[in-house]
């Protein structure tokens, strides 16, 4: 059952790492392609930009999980430990209602390209597709950074990637 469960909550991760092999096993084969054999395929622009977007936005949910999200930590650990934390808590806010205006956005975008049923011009993968991973990562965003922000203030220990 442990298995299972880590399996979900890793299922980010996972997306993340099958998209990039993708998208890069598609730009390597097109490269191949295109000047080993002057015949490029003209659907592997359409992938790239699929798999770019979710391995972007999948990779950046599970970053948030284990806290490894850009930030300037030379600023932050000038100060005391005390408001240290303080001052996570205030980005970790400032973040989770930024990501919190990405979710609300992304689904009326969605619902957007899914009214007018816009698609890719030559696989027609239906746009909202490829861009329902904005409202979907935002919300694991928000889940994810509480939970570490939670783990870092109050001491508790996050797991590590490789402890399942």
């Amino acid at each position: 059952m442990k298995k299972v469960i880590n399996f979900f909550v890793n299922l980010d991760l996972y997306i993340a790492c099958v998209t990039l092999v993708v998208l890069i096993l598609i730009t390597f084969t097109g490269v191949i392609s295109r000047y080993c054999f002057n015949a490029p395929y003209t659907w592997g622009e359409e992938m790239q930009l699929f798999m770019i977007v979710w391995t972007i936005w999948f990779a950046g949910s599970a970053s948030c999980r284990y806290g490894q999200q850009i930030c300037v930590d030379m600023v932050v650990d000038l100060f005391p430990k005390t408001f240290q934390k303080v001052l996570e808590v205030v980005i970790y806010i400032i973040s989770a209602a930024l990501l919190f205006y990405l979710f609300k956005k992304g689904i009326v975008y969605v619902q957007q390209l899914y009214k007018t049923n816009r698609t890719t011009e030559i696989l027609h993968i239906s746009r909202a597709l490829i861009y329902s991973c904005v409202p979907i990562c935002s919300l694991l965003m928000i889940v994810n950074m509480t939970y570490a922000t939670w783990c870092s203030v109050f001491g508790k220990k996050k797991k590590e990637e490789g402890n399942e």
